[in-house]
């Protein structure tokens, strides 16, 4: 289970080991539970719009209907919006993890717009020098290069 800012509370540990444990819930964590009423926006929305097929235009209800369904876009928009949003904070704090305090990657403003596997080639002015694997990560703000240094290989001199 996840503790919020680091907190422990016994009482809601214990709470959420008994309520997985009752018959009802089939063993389903509360997370499994959380998510239910986000499930339910596109389900209703399926449901509208099979309603508005089987509706007619000239039907009382049909401009509401029709409204409903543009409501409910909008907030599955937003939802999927905020999803987004929530998984790239979280991508941005692992990398901060991973660089550690050394350097600031978590501002509020900064959003990571793309992350992927590349080669830096390192250049002089007659020839190519090498070419390295880096991972890269460009952020609204910002380029992180993340180079990927071969291991060194341990040698044993015979003396």
């Amino acid at each position: 289970q996840r503790r919020v800012r680091g907190k422990k509370n016994l009482k809601f540990d214990k709470f959420l080991e008994d309520s997985s444990k009752h018959p009802d819930v089939h063993r389903l964590g509360i997370e499994s539970f959380q998510i239910l009423p986000i499930q339910r926006i596109p389900r209703y929305q399926l449901l509208l719009e099979n309603y508005q097929k089987e509706t007619p235009p000239e039907h009382i209800d049909y401009k509401d209907l029709k409204e409903a369904i543009a409501s409910i876009k909008e907030v599955a928009q937003k939802i999927n919006q905020g999803k987004s949003e929530d998984q790239n904070a979280k991508r941005i704090v692992a990398l901060q993890e991973e660089v550690g305090d050394k350097h600031v990657i978590v501002q509020p403003h900064r959003k990571l717009v793309l992350e992927g596997d590349l080669m830096i080639q390192f250049l002089s002015s007659e020839e190519p020098l090498e070419s390295v694997p880096a991972r890269g990560f460009l952020f609204n703000d910002a380029l992180l290069l993340k180079i990927s240094r071969p291991k060194k290989k341990m040698s044993r001199h015979k003396e």
